[in-house]
């Protein structure tokens, strides 16, 4: 393919045409007038003519000039049409969010107003759906997704730490007041997730907290099992970064007041290359709350 000439020649061209001017082109590109003279130099130089009188007004078209502007100018606007009938359906399509339900309805849920607010020409839609995103076969721009951030095909930033801690209503802790003092969990009903069914494992032996005599219930999210031990149902293995605003109204309280931070945590994951509005927008504004909270 012979050579073409920049799209930033043929706007320079097209600018000072307009405005007669080399330095107002210039200006309104966003370069220096010497870098603008030689950007066009270098365009008469390929096409092998003049394409501008400079004089000391400013600078006019040469007849070969108003030839080839008129000839390029179609396809200059044809990309400039396309440009930005690209740009407006990267704004205008739904940011497609894929994450779980306990952070949806734990954390995400409580802020979104916020990013709406400042994006209102952005819809979300959500998918709670718990396996690992695939973007090339996924229906997603975005996941929320826990582990350690080993995932080597995506871009990931960590959101939120996993700390975990049992957690029971103020009723509860009373009727168990013995145990607790005496850091036992025998006879206790200890409630969890079923997708996060080692926490109390985990929790136990960091804590040296013996499991035996313990009783177990399962549930299918954290949600309920978050729930159930605000009903007084028993105690909860929970992310407390999620209860935070029960913790701080005494709905729940912290039995043993012994956090356990872990290496995972919840992480915003993206596709590698380049990013379409809507996720560039929400990738900023996720990391901010993030860091806030």
């Amino acid at each position: 393919m012979e050579r073409l000439p920049s799209l930033t020649s043929l706007q320079l061209l097209n600018l000072a045409a307009q405005h007669r001017s080399l330095s107002v082109a210039a200006a309104k590109a966003g370069m220096t007038q010497p870098a603008a003279s030689r950007r066009l130099a270098g365009l008469e130089c390929l096409i092998g003519t003049a394409l501008l009188h400079r004089h000391r007004r400013g600078v006019e078209l040469t007849e070969a000039g108003v030839a080839y502007l008129a000839a390029v100018s179609p396809a200059l606007d044809a990309i400039v049409a396309a440009t930005e009938a690209r740009r407006s359906a990267n704004r205008s399509a739904p940011l497609r969010l894929r994450v779980y339900s306990t952070f949806a309805a734990r954390w995400l849920l409580p802020r979104l107003p916020d990013f709406q607010a400042s994006h209102p020409d952005i819809e979300v839609r959500l998918d709670t759906t718990v396996s690992p995103v695939a973007f090339e076969r996924d229906d997603a721009d975005v996941a929320i997704q826990f582990g350690e951030g080993e995932w080597p095909t995506v871009d990931c930033r960590l959101l939120i730490e996993d700390i975990i801690e049992p957690v029971c209503s103020r009723d509860y802790a009373a009727r168990n007041a013995d145990a607790i003092v005496a850091g036992q969990l025998a006879g206790m009903l200890l409630l969890h997730s079923r997708y996060r069914r080692l926490d109390w494992r985990d929790w136990a032996v960091a804590a040296d907290r013996p499991l035996a005599g313990a009783r177990f219930m399962p549930f299918p999210s954290s949600l309920l099992s978050y729930q159930a031990a605000i009903e007084g149902v028993g105690m909860a293995i929970a992310q407390t970064g999620f209860l935070a605003a029960e913790l701080g109204s005494g709905t729940l309280v912290r039995p043993f007041d012994r956090p356990l931070r872990r290496p995972a945590g919840y992480y915003l994951v993206t596709p590698r290359g380049s990013e379409p509005d809507r996720v560039r927008a929400f990738r900023r504004w996720i990391i901010r709350a993030a860091a806030k909270s």
